[in-house]
């Protein structure tokens, strides 16, 4: 996982840097319609502003307000990211705490399967009677 997309230890530049430049098209934005608004009018007389001034500070004014709603937005993205990467760690470290348990049975397992293989495993200094020594015993 990139290092844009952490949240403890992420880079702070990337999001410091996409912030900035968003308000400042949205400052200049604004800067510019109130300039059109004083050109247009001639004076600093707000009353004879022109429809399209107006259309466009109000479209300013809304990019504002969606700038705000996107932010927010982004933010519980990343919250929601954070969540979902703490329950893969503690997938991961149940997992691993599983395959530790695993690998100890599967070696207690093998030490009975070799103590039960040497307890049926006739001993070499027994005998064991012949086929042709049991026929003669009935006899």
């Amino acid at each position: 996982m990139s290092d844009r997309w952490q949240v403890d230890n992420r880079l702070a530049s990337p999001r410091f840097g996409r912030r900035f430049i968003l308000w400042l098209a949205v400052g200049v934005l604004v800067v510019g319609g109130g300039g059109l608004m004083l050109w247009a009018t001639g004076s600093n007389s707000a009353a004879a502003v022109s429809p399209s001034v107006t259309a466009l500070v109000q479209t300013s004014n809304e990019l504002v307000e969606k700038t705000g709603a996107l932010e927010t937005t982004e933010q519980q993205t990343i919250d929601q990211l954070q969540v979902v990467q703490d329950q893969l760690a503690a997938q991961q470290a149940e997992t691993k705490k599983l395959t530790g348990e695993i690998e100890a049975l599967h070696a207690k397992l093998d030490a009975l399967a070799s103590s039960a293989s040497e307890m049926t495993a006739p001993s070499a200094g027994a005998a064991v009677p012949s086929p042709k020594m049991a026929r003669k015993g009935r006899n």
